[in-house]
């Protein structure tokens, strides 16, 4: 994980969206998709939270790519991926047409919606591996 962050004590994931001209995107993508892996891997984690929204019109290639990159990675662990939005909006044919590509990762608005709708199912899960 020291190779995914930016930013020594960072936990925060280097975005080749925003990558704009210091670099390639190939490497900075595949940094991303290394940190995303390891995090999936991580024994610790239950859940994969990743702050993103669908785009809702041409133009944003390489956000495109990452979320079908974490797309092909999702089948391949048991563990939930939900990309979430920083807030609510409405979805045009373009970011509908998109959501129909990535059939295997979720999307959520709101972070703090995200956060309770996470708990409640937390919540619910360890209810139900209780014995009786």
């Amino acid at each position: 994980m020291r190779r995914c962050r930016p930013v020594p004590g960072s936990a925060a994931l280097p975005s080749p969206a925003r990558c704009e001209g210091c670099c390639s995107t190939a490497p900075w993508r595949t940094v991303y998709i290394e940190c995303v892996s390891a995090l999936l891997d991580d024994p610790a984690v239950d859940i994969l939270l990743l702050q993103e929204e669908l785009p809702r019109g041409p133009g944003s290639e390489r956000k495109e790519a990452n979320l079908h990159a974490v797309n092909a990675l999702a089948p391949r662990t048991k563990k939930p991926i939900v990309h979430v939005t920083m807030i609510s909006h409405g979805l045009n044919d373009y970011a509908r047409a998109l959501r129909a590509q990535l059939p295997n990762i979720g999307f959520m608005q709101e972070p703090d919606k995200t956060l309770r709708a996470v708990r409640a199912i937390s919540t619910y899960a360890q209810r139900v591996r209780q014995p009786a």
